[in-house]
């Protein structure tokens, strides 16, 4: 009992130090832009460019983060809210990964989409199931320091959707497998190397894919990458 409740309590602080970090970064770039921007320091119209696009960067990441805290909460206070709606799995997904591919394009990473080109239709919460395969898309991206590609992969299995993001990034230990969908998990790597995260991302999908009667699991190797 009491190790488990040591292991928690660590658990929860490391949760509050990391996201403390994920929000300071962001305010700290955009609070400095924004008083060279408004001190006029930041004159010539190329410069001026770039600045507006850190200041959209970092504020869609901080809205971001704030929405999958709210998200987070929601689920933890008694279970799913869903907004139950019947629509398109494929359209949801090719609009995800088009709207990723727009960000990090400059970045040089790619996304693969693989799809069927007709519907597949499902009663569900578009927004949460969004969110899910977002998170997947993200941390693929971040665990992907070498090699830039992501696939993002749709099928239909009978009555069920399978999709997996595939990445060829530092790939996930076997002991750490079992544990990194419990909350405010991180993986020692993550730490090591300071990729930014909070721990309940990985949650958060578990969450969602469970309110939606799925399961979600990975394979991987690492130095080879991953599956979710």
């Amino acid at each position: 009992g009491m190790a488990r409740e040591r292991a928690a309590g660590r658990a929860q602080s490391d949760f509050v130090a990391a996201v403390s970090h994920e929000f300071r970064s962001p305010l700290t770039s955009m609070s400095h832009i924004a008083e060279m921007l408004s001190s006029g320091r930041i004159a010539d119209g190329d410069s001026r460019a770039r600045a507006y696009d850190v200041l959209v960067r970092d504020t869609d990441r901080l809205r971001t983060l704030a929405e999958q805290l709210l998200e987070f909460g929601r689920f933890e206070a008694g279970g799913p809210v869903l907004r139950l709606e019947r629509f398109d799995v494929a359209e949801a997904l090719r609009a995800i990964v088009e709207d990723f591919r727009e960000r990090v394009s400059r970045d040089g990473y790619t996304i693969e989409y693989d799809g069927p080109a007709s519907s597949i239709w499902m009663q569900g919460d578009r927004a949460a199931l969004a969110l899910a395969v977002w998170n997947l898309v993200d941390n693929a991206m971040k665990y992907s320091i070498h090699a830039k590609t992501i696939w993002v992969c749709l099928r239909q299995t009978g009555a069920a959707a399978h999709v997996s993001v595939r990445d060829e990034g530092l790939g996930v230990p076997a002991k750490e497998q079992a544990t990194i969908f419990r909350q405010f998990v991180r993986g020692e790597e993550a730490k090591s190397r300071r990729i930014r995260g909070t721990g309940i991302g990985l949650a958060l999908v578990s969450h969602i894919v469970r309110a939606h009667g799925g399961d979600v699991s990975v394979q991987s190797e690492p130095g080879k990458g991953s599956t979710f």
